[in-house]
């Protein structure tokens, strides 16, 4: 495996593809920027790279879509692919498969930490900071402000520093130029490891020392996605399963460590009292909720730090698919996968099927293990199966389980929705699990569930229930009720007769 250790290598890496695609003639960040990079997810083409910014330095770049899927139907998933360093073929189970083993936390590692670093090859202090002069563009017409950061990647670390963490925060620009919104629940409901540093420091008064990073290598992007249990840093794990050093610098101005070559880095303090009103902004589910705005910390810039003609990385959220979508749905996936293994469910895969916003966990499941004797129709498995997924980190978020059986490809949303549409019993397959925590932003739940975020959940069992052993299904399939021999004459036999 090739690990890419910035977003520059990654960048090539997607050229060497034709995923990547050089704008070169003036673009406005006032929803230009976000239109065009909306636009590439939706008829899936390359990532635009913005070169010419209008009202910006010269050398400050964007670049839209960087984790989208590709338009090439032979390698869809070519993006996330190669931001874990796997082949550009990989099929999603692959990809699950592989992030699943950052769920092995019996080692760790530490960062190596380095003296000098791209990350800091300009450094802004006092009065010269300036959060406007980046090309932060407003993505949708309806948003609260300018996004500075919709792939940042926010280094915290509790008091006793025992613990650093490494998450994804969207963060919105302030009126000052010195202010920067973190988005972050402080009340903590959802777990959210960001609000428990904070609350920390809260405990003893004192201001939480922060970073924000933006344009890491994406293999960085996506560790900060994934749901890994409490205390537990990213980069040592990180470090630990790729069996190297994850190179990070000292920031200038806080008691924090970074990764040493992203692209630009904001340092800072966030005081117990410092909040004010965040958003809207559209959001993973696909919408944008207006009169949204709810009180955000924010974060009191001391330093910026960035390399030579940085780049800015950003997500245009909303409709699927993209960032939300492909890294954190993605590393949920990847981390319940483990959990269930760890349980001794017999699953074979877990994936949440981009389409579905994050709303939809397939699990699929082990044939020849399931059903079993003493649970001839499965009901009491699949329950236990969403009992399981939704007590995880990652399954506080998704609020709909189908269990299928493994014959199914979890990331075909046309198979996923046959089995959903023709497994599942109409009256004992739709099992509801009642009082369980959601994510607040979920567009379904009904104003009186939002706060404090708690609702009913669904597992959808799609196993096959209720029939003899003799009575076996066949699909009717092209693939699956010919004999070989037929398949083949006929698909040798295409172009003459007629087909293109």
């Amino acid at each position: 495996m090739k690990r890419l250790r910035d977003l520059r290598g990654y960048i090539d890496a997607l050229k060497s593809y034709d995923e990547v695609q050089e704008i070169n003639i003036p673009v406005d960040w006032n929803l230009e920027i976000g239109a065009i990079t909306r636009r590439t997810y939706e008829l899936r083409a390359p990532a635009p790279l913005f070169n010419n910014i209008k009202g910006c330095a010269s050398g400050f770049r964007v670049l839209g879509a960087p984790i989208g899927v590709s338009g090439n139907a032979g390698r869809p998933y070519t993006r996330i692919a190669l931001s874990l360093g796997l082949p550009a073929a990989s099929t999603a189970s692959e990809i699950i498969e592989y992030m699943s083993g950052w769920a092995r936390l019996d080692k760790r590692r530490a960062p190596k930490v380095v003296t000098q670093a791209p990350s800091q090859e300009n450094v802004i202090m006092g009065e010269d900071i300036d959060m406007m002069s980046f090309p932060s563009p407003l993505i949708h017409d309806g948003d609260g402000g300018r996004y500075f950061g919709t792939l940042a990647v926010l280094v915290t670390r509790s008091p006793d520093k025992s613990w650093t963490n490494w998450s994804v925060h969207r963060c919105m620009l302030h009126e000052k130029k010195n202010k920067l919104f973190v988005n972050f629940s402080t009340s903590n409901k959802i777990g959210k490891h960001a609000a428990m540093i904070y609350a920390m420091w809260q405990e003893i008064g004192k201001p939480m020392p922060v970073a924000v990073v933006q344009g890491v290598a994406p293999l960085i992007l996506m560790i900060a996605s994934t749901p890994l249990p409490d205390r537990v840093s990213e980069g040592e794990v990180l470090g630990a399963f790729l069996d190297e050093d994850i190179e990070v610098v000292r920031c200038k101005t806080v008691d924090l460590e970074v990764p040493a070559f992203a692209e630009i880095i904001v340092e800072g303090l966030i005081g117990p009292d410092d909040h004010a009103l965040e958003g809207p902004m559209g959001e993973y589910c696909g919408y944008l909720t207006p009169n949204s705005a709810r009180e955000k910390p924010l974060m009191n810039v001391t330093a910026i730090t960035y390399r030579d003609q940085p780049i800015l990385p950003v997500c245009a959220a909303g409709y699927p698919a993209e960032e939300n979508h492909t890294c954190w749905g993605t590393a949920i996936a990847a981390s319940v996968l483990a959990e269930l293994r760890a349980q001794d469910f017999p699953v074979t895969t877990c994936f949440i099927p981009f389409e579905t916003a994050i709303q939809w966990l397939v699990v699929t499941v082990d044939s020849k293990r399931q059903p079993s004797e003493d649970d001839p129709d499965s009901t009491e498995f699949a329950r236990r199966i969403g009992e399981a997924v939704f007590q995880t980190r990652g399954g506080i978020n998704i609020p709909k389980v189908i269990v299928v059986h493994d014959d199914i490809d979890p990331a075909n949303l046309v198979e996923v929705s046959w089995a959903f549409a023709t497994r599942c019993h109409a009256g004992i397959g739709e099992i509801h699990l009642e009082h369980l925590r959601h994510n607040p932003l979920e567009i379904c739940l009904h104003t009186d569930e939002i706060a404090p975020p708690n609702s009913t959940k669904t597992v959808y069992n799609c196993l096959f229930q209720g029939r003899s052993p003799g009575d076996k299904l066949r699909r009717s399939s092209f693939e699956h009720i010919y004999p070989q021999d037929v398949q083949k004459k006929v698909l040798d036999n295409w172009s003459r007769y007629g087909f293109s």
